[in-house]
């Protein structure tokens, strides 16, 4: 009985990432499609930052404060959805929403500078996202599944909710949280300077 339910568990989970992963190509995809087609504002206010740190003028930093607020905010939201009904169609948008914003800053570099605003890009988003990212999805995807469970304690299919309830889910939350804590470190104290040495040697 105990494995049957595991394996129910990890199949939520399996096509909750499926889910997750669509509507994160989705967010990509109209991320880049509105960013080719915005005025020249946005091309012109990257051009002016990106001339400003090669006369020698400072990046603007993110205070700690910011840099965690930005790291966690997200995640703290689809944690939240994840004991609620409601969780199994927002947590998906949310997820959307994030790629929407982040393919729409890379497109709107590459589209002022071309090549080399890939580069700018990785300097501005890359080193937080490669670790804010993973652990997104690892929290969607186990918080659809429990989103899945509390519609199934009200439906009356099951009498136990899973999902976050368990102690395993708990202990990867809180694995997690300590890495968007590291990702916001990397934001606030590492990217201004990584910036700063892309915009100056590219």
């Amino acid at each position: 009985m105990l494995n049957e339910v595991m394996g129910l568990e990890k199949q939520k989970i399996s096509v909750s990432a499926v889910l997750l992963v669509a509507f994160f190509l989705i967010g990509v995809f109209a991320g880049c499609f509105v960013s080719l087609r915005v005025s020249s504002e946005t091309s012109d206010y990257l051009n002016g930052y990106i001339s400003g740190i090669v006369r020698g003028e400072d990046v603007m930093l993110n205070p700690i404060g910011q840099a965690i607020l930005n790291s966690l905010s997200l995640p703290v939201v689809i944690f939240i959805l994840s004991f609620t009904v409601f969780g199994v169609a927002a947590i998906p948008l949310a997820v959307a929403t994030k790629a929407f914003f982040l393919s729409f800053a890379i497109a709107a570099f590459v589209r002022s500078f071309g090549v080399s605003g890939a580069l700018y890009a990785f300097g501005a988003l890359g080193p937080q996202n490669l670790l804010s990212l993973p652990c997104l999805f690892i929290l969607s995807a186990q918080g659809i599944a429990s989103s899945l469970a509390v519609v199934s304690v009200f439906v009356g299919k099951s009498k136990k909710p899973g999902g976050f309830y368990g102690k395993p889910a708990l202990v990867k939350a809180l694995v997690c949280s300590l890495v968007l804590l590291a990702a916001a470190l990397l934001e606030a104290y590492v990217v201004p300077s990584l910036f700063s040495a892309l915009a100056v040697n590219i």
